[in-house]
C-alpha cells in the first residue's frame, strides 16, 4: 500500500506549521519530512534551518532539496525549475511505495506558485488513482456508515497524519478518524430499486 503526501510551507499564517509536523510525526510513525528547499537555511527563524531539523527530527528529517529544489527559486519570473526532477520524483515514488508518508516541506505560505506543489502534482500524475486522497467536505462510506472528510481539519495536516477525520452522517455528528484504505467514495445519489 502506498503512504501519503503532503505539503507545508512554514511562513504560513494559517496554522502553526511546526506544531502541525510535530504532531504528524508524533501520530503517524511512517511520516517523514521531506526538505525540498534548494537551500535549507532560514534567515527569520533558526528552527527551520537544516541543522536544527536534523537535531529535531533526526532520521525522519531528510533533505533533497539537491534533487527537489527550485532552481529559480530567487529568479521566479523564469519560473519553476526543479535540480533533477527524474531522480528526485523517483527517489519520491520510491519512498511512498514503501508505505511512507512524505511530507514535502518549502517556506513559501501560499502552495499556488510553489515548488513543492509542482513537485506533489508530478507524483500525483504517476501515480493515479493509486494514491489515494480525498478533499474536504468529500462524502465517503466508513465501516461504521457515510460520511464526509470535516472541512474544518485543514486537508494537508489529515494528510500528513494520514488519518482523515471523518464527520458521520448522524443526528449529533460524531467524529471518527480513518487510514484513508478503511473507507471509499461514497455518492449521496444511488439508484432506485425497481420493485
Amino acid at each position: 500500500m502506498l503512504g501519503s503526501l503532503a505539503t507545508f510551507g512554514y511562513a504560513s499564517k494559517e496554522m502553526d506549521v511546526a506544531q502541525e509536523i510535530t504532531c504528524a510525526l508524533v501520530v503517524n510513525p511512517d511520516a517523514c519530512v521531506i526538505d525540498t528547499r534548494l537551500h535549507p537555511w532560514c534567515g527569520f527563524s533558526s528552527y527551520w534551518r537544516r541543522s536544527m531539523l536534523e537535531r529535531s527530527f533526526a532520521e525522519r528529517y531528510i533533505w533533497k532539496g539537491n534533487v527537489l529544489g527550485n532552481l529559480h527559486h530567487r529568479e521566479p519570473e523564469k519560473g519553476i525549475k526543479l535540480a533533477d526532477e527524474e531522480q528526485g520524483i523517483a527517489w519520491l515514488l520510491h519512498f511512498l511505495e514503501q508505505g511512507k508518508t512524505a511530507i514535502l516541506l518549502c517556506a513559501c505560505a501560499g502552495p499556488s506558485r510553489c515548488h513543492r506543489t509542482l513537485v506533489a502534482n508530478k507524483v500525483r500524475e504517476r501515480l493515479g488513482t493509486q494514491l489515494q486522497e480525498y478533499q474536504p467536505g468529500q462524502r465517503v462510506l466508513t465501516p461504521y456508515g457515510p460520511g464526509r472528510i470535516d472541512p474544518f481539519v485543514p486537508i494537508e495536516v489529515q494528510r500528513a497524519r494520514n488519518r482523515y477525520a471523518v464527520l458521520l452522517d448522524m443526528p449529533n455528528p460524531l467524529h471518527r478518524y480513518f487510514f484513508a484504505a478503511q473507507f471509499s467514495p461514497f455518492d449521496l445519489v444511488q439508484p432506485q430499486l425497481i420493485a
